[in-house]
């Protein structure tokens, strides 16, 4: 009788025990998948709108190689390695711009990596040919259209065979650069609008020392002088991205050009290398909320009942 009742006992205590376990774990699951809910929210809630940017420039922006041949595969050109660098660092952006190209003009061109298209990327204002004056006859309207956060410019290759061929002058070509940046910091105030020096163009011995002045005009005079107006502008300096040596302008790695300008893969990667590093400086990579951390924290601190023992919470015991 004793036994049995003994035995009874222990069995309801067992089975209470259980019951409050499996009740404990119930609970714990619904706090850890309510907190993790909460920090979900709380990252959309506190996140940014995308970042929208504009490549704008000439062929190189588009991403040309040696079209319509293709013999070096199309990447879109740096905007491919940076959208992947962007994507690695956290970044939530969009690629803007109307144009159309290569497609426009050369439709079957092969796409070699990430194909920007398939991600709703392949935006951008990259007009092959083109020089500064024409860009800047239109910027306006490209500006109101796409509404850009980031603009990379990159223009004035084009001109340069204009000087060389005796078409324009080299304070022409300054003169330009400075009503299209002008244009831009008027009708995008807020907009962070980054300058590039322009890559080598092959032979040095003709365009090394126009690119070496206009570069220089860029760096020293253009970008200081807005930037003493309060404007937000910077300068990256793509020319260097190209050299064995970085004191030594005419150091050009010709292994990374496929022509005597456009990049091939290797170069585009540098390029990219050279924007992603601007773009940080401009619009740091974003970080988790202080609100996202703290829920994060909790998630890691809560007790959670195993099955036969009792977890205790991190920081208590």
């Amino acid at each position: 009788m004793k036994g049995g009742l003994r035995d009874n006992v222990q069995t309801v205590t067992a089975t209470t025990t259980l019951g409050i376990k499996e009740f404990l774990v119930q609970k714990s699951m619904f706090v850890f998948v309510f907190l993790a809910s909460l920090v979900l929210t709380a990252d959309h809630l506190s996140a940014a709108p995308a970042i929208k940017i504009m490549a704008l420039g000439d062929s190189i922006t588009t991403g040309c190689t040696d079209p319509p041949a293709w013999a070096f595969p199309f990447t879109f050109g740096y905007r491919g390695p940076l959208y992947t660098r962007l994507v690695n660092a956290g970044y939530d952006f969009q690629f803007v711009g109307a144009c159309s190209e290569p497609w426009a003009s050369w439709p079957n061109t092969p796409v070699n990596g990430v194909d920007l298209r398939t991600v709703n990327q392949d935006h951008h204002r990259g007009y092959p040919g083109w020089r500064t004056l024409g860009v800047s006859s239109n910027v306006v309207g490209w500006l109101n259209a796409d509404n850009p956060d980031v603009i990379l410019l990159m223009i004035g290759t084009n001109d340069m065979g204009d000087i060389a061929s005796g078409k324009k002058s080299l304070a022409t070509a300054k003169s330009h650069l400075n009503d299209l940046v002008q244009k831009i910091v008027d009708t995008k105030p807020e907009a962070k609008l980054i300058v590039a020096q322009i890559p080598p163009v092959l032979p040095y011995n003709m365009f090394g020392a126009m690119i070496g002045e206009y570069n220089a005009y860029i760096k020293n005079t253009l970008v200081p002088s807005f930037a003493t107006e309060g404007k937000h502008i910077s300068t990256v300096d793509q020319y260097a991205a190209f050299l064995t040596n970085s004191s030594d302008p005419a150091s050009i790695d010709e292994s990374l050009l496929v022509d005597t300008c456009h990049p091939n893969q290797a170069g585009y990667d540098r390029m990219a290398r050279v924007w992603f590093e601007g773009v940080k400086a401009a619009v740091p990579a974003p970080e988790p909320s202080t609100f996202s951390l703290l829920l994060s924290h909790a998630l890691c601190s809560i007790c959670i009942v195993l099955p036969g023992r009792l977890a205790i919470p991190r920081g208590t015991g």
